[in-house]
């Protein structure tokens, strides 16, 4: 990743995208990870159910034929990170736990990527990850007592970190957890005498 400088998510219309997405057909030495962005802020529906459903006329076949030849799932906490379920055996979910004392969040995907055969790896964003810090003054209650702006209620939670917060991420302190992926990965391949998506 030292040669990325911006990574562009851009969702291609239907039927345009089987033209206009390339199909990768070159196999690497290095993980292909899943980019989850896809996160809680207007997604309700993870909340209540355990199934992945299809949004809109989107086939879930064809994402899950794609999403199986990743190697990784990586995501800020949130729906898209049920996407792990395509992942094959030895794969790697890294969950990015937003600023809010949000880490009892975190154990919705922990147990069960590791019941999967999944390696989970969980990366806490600083507050000066969070979009939060433009914001509020550093001193404010959302950064100083999380625990107090939980204590008001979901509603006040979910107002204060999930409705108003996006993550930049700190690629210098993102990196170890990148590290971690990527020596597990090939570890894993070497064990089973397979190469990297």
């Amino acid at each position: 990743m030292r040669n990325v400088r911006v990574l562009t998510v851009q969702s291609l219309a239907e039927p345009a995208a089987s033209s206009l997405a390339p199909a990768c057909t070159v196999r690497h030495d290095v993980p292909g990870l899943l980019f989850s962005d896809r996160g809680y802020t207007g997604n309700y529906f993870h909340a209540y159910t355990d199934v992945v459903v299809s949004e809109g006329t989107h086939e879930v076949a064809p994402f899950a034929e794609l999403a199986n030849t990743c190697d990784a799932v990586v995501g800020v906490h949130g729906a898209g990170l049920t996407n792990m379920v395509f992942l094959p055996t030895g794969g790697v979910v890294i969950q990015v736990v937003p600023l809010g004392g949000l880490e009892f969040v975190a154990g919705y995907f922990r147990g069960p990527s590791r019941d999967m055969g999944l390696r989970y790896l969980e990366y806490r964003i600083t507050p000066e990850e969070s979009t939060l810090i433009d914001q509020y003054p550093r001193d404010h209650p959302i950064f100083t007592d999380p625990d107090g702006v939980k204590s008001k209620g979901w509603v006040s939670l979910k107002e204060a970190y999930l409705d108003k917060q996006d993550v930049r991420l700190d690629m210098k302190r993102f990196r170890p957890i990148l590290k971690k992926a990527i020596a597990h990965l090939r570890q894993h391949k070497s064990n089973n005498n397979t190469t990297l998506h």
